[in-house]
């Protein structure tokens, strides 16, 4: 029984070192996902203040075209759908396809960042 507590004492201590050891390569590694997310989210704000702002809002809140913090989407307010209207436009509405002005990377953070707003952002009334 002695040996078997020393052999998990030793393995505990073992991996301990190891956490420790690697902890600060770790801790960069977040801070550089972090970092990333950070500069993903601030250029998709300053996409969307480029191309969507002039008729959605800076605030998202709508102007000539519809807000886009709300609760009923009439094409559908999930991601795929998102990046579809983006990317396509609608028919017969106002809203552009930006396919050829936007690549499909910045279309997607768009998206992301109209999601993220709808999280932290309570629908405006009308």
């Amino acid at each position: 029984m002695g040996i078997y507590n020393t052999g998990v004492l030793t393995q505990n201590l073992f991996i301990n070192q190891v956490t420790f050891k690697h902890m600060h390569k770790i801790l960069f590694a977040l801070c550089l996902l972090f970092a990333a997310t950070g500069l993903k989210a601030q250029k998709a704000k300053q996409t969307y203040m480029s191309f969507c702002a002039g008729c959605h809002g800076a605030n998202l809140q709508g102007g000539v075209a519809s807000a886009l913090i709300k609760k009923d989407w009439k094409h559908g307010g999930d991601r795929d759908s998102l990046i579809k209207t983006i990317r396509d436009g609608i028919p017969n509405t106002t809203m552009l396809s930006w396919k050829a002005a936007i690549p499909a990377k910045d279309i997607e953070a768009i998206a992301d960042f109209i999601l993220q707003a709808q999280a932290t952002e309570e629908p405006k009334k009308p």
